[in-house]
């Protein structure tokens, strides 16, 4: 396939990234971990779209998760994943394309990055 990093992020390819193999593959990642992502307080989007999400974390303690979330995020859920050995899994509340919703997400996995939580091996979002 042999892409330049740059046509990863052109509005004019489209890609199937799950195709990605080998050299390909190692150059998107190396992107997307090298890009700098600006924050935005909406995406390109409907507000009344809703959505949701679960992120899942191992190698830390799944009680503390529990009390983070419910004292900081009462309407998200905390709760084991069965995938997850040590460590569970968020599930959001209905999300909205708003700098509220955003910002929560933004929060939450600022909080599982700044507990070094694993998100690569048996976990995914």
């Amino acid at each position: 396939m042999n892409i330049k990093n740059s046509d990863f992020l052109s509005s004019k390819k489209n890609i199937k990234l799950s195709s990605l193999r080998g050299n390909d593959l190692l150059d998107l990642l190396y992107v997307v971990e090298n890009f700098d992502f600006n924050y935005r307080k909406k995406l390109f989007f409907d507000e009344k779209i809703t959505f949701g999400t679960e992120i899942e974390y191992e190698h830390f303690m799944r009680y503390k998760v529990n009390n983070f979330i419910n004292y900081y995020y009462p309407e998200w859920f905390s709760k084991k994943d069965s995938t997850c050995s040590f460590g569970g899994e968020i599930a959001s509340r209905i999300l909205n394309n708003n700098s509220l919703s955003w910002k929560e997400l933004y929060e939450i996995c600022y909080y599982l990055r700044s507990k070094k939580t694993d998100m690569y091996h048996k976990a995914s979002s």
